[in-house]
Parts: structure tokens; C-alpha cells; sequence
């Protein structure tokens, strides 16, 4: 009789995807599970920003509602609009982290090669950036 292993069938089934460089900020974090969560949508670029509803037909406006300067969209709404790059410029101060100037996927690729460790500044990072995403 041939030997049954729930591994490679798990293995199979699961097709070995390509493991997301992200996967660290996201689940490797010790906030709130709502928290958490929103920075899986972000990094899919799956969140109801403005650009989006406009082209599922829910609103025609397109301006930020922080800085009522720019279109929102998920580049602008965390690391472009100047209310929003002001709280999280807060609060990397507040973890004494001097990172200016990146854009959306400029501060996640900063994130990945500084911040996946399990030290308590890599935790108190990632809890941050979770929980302004979500709050945002």
C-alpha cells in the first residue's frame, strides 16, 4: 500500500505560490486583528479609495478629503497628501525613525528590508504602520 502524507497533499493543493516579500509586515504583527488586516487589502490595492469608487460609480468626486487638494488613491492617501504625511511623520518620530520622501511603495520596500525582524522596534513599527492604515 502506498504511503499517504497530508503534507504533500497540503503541498499540491496549495500549489507552492510565490511567497509575497510583504508577508512580514502583515502577519508577523501584534496589533488588532481589524488592524491587521488593512494593510493586506492596502498592499493588494484593493481599498474603497475615491479612484475606485469612481469607477464602480459611487461618487464623481475624487478630491482627498484631508488636504482637498489631489485625487485620493492609495499612492496619495498615505504617503502623498500632506495631512496624512504629517501624522505619519508624527508618529515616526514618536520611534525616533528618520525616513523622509518615500512614496506609498517606497516606505513598504524601506519597511521589508528594515522592518520584518522580531525586535521590538520591527513590532512597534509594524503595529504603527497597521494601525494608521486602518485609521486613515
Amino acid at each position: 500500500m502506498e504511503q499517504f502524507s497530508i503534507k504533500e497533499v497540503y503541498g499540491k493543493m496549495r500549489r507552492d505560490t510565490e511567497k509575497m516579500e510583504w508577508r512580514k509586515l502583515v502577519w508577523s504583527n501584534y496589533g488588532a486583528p481589524k488592524w491587521i488586516f488593512m494593510p493586506y487589502i492596502a498592499l493588494h490595492r484593493r481599498l474603497s479609495t475615491k479612484d475606485r469608487m469612481v469607477k464602480w460609480r459611487i461618487t464623481n468626486v475624487l478630491t482627498c478629503p484631508m488636504c482637498l487638494l489631489e485625487d485620493e488613491g492609495i499612492d496619495h492617501m498615505f504617503f502623498g497628501c500632506s495631512s496624512n504625511v504629517g501624522i505619519w511623520n508624527r508618529l515616526l518620530a514618536w520611534q525616533v525613525i528618520r525616513i523622509t520622501g518615500l512614496d506609498w511603495q517606497g516606505q513598504i520596500q524601506w519597511a521589508i528590508k528594515h522592518m520584518t525582524s522580531k525586535n521590538s522596534t520591527a513590532q512597534v513599527y509594524k503595529m504603527t504602520l497597521a494601525g494608521m492604515i486602518y485609521h486613515l
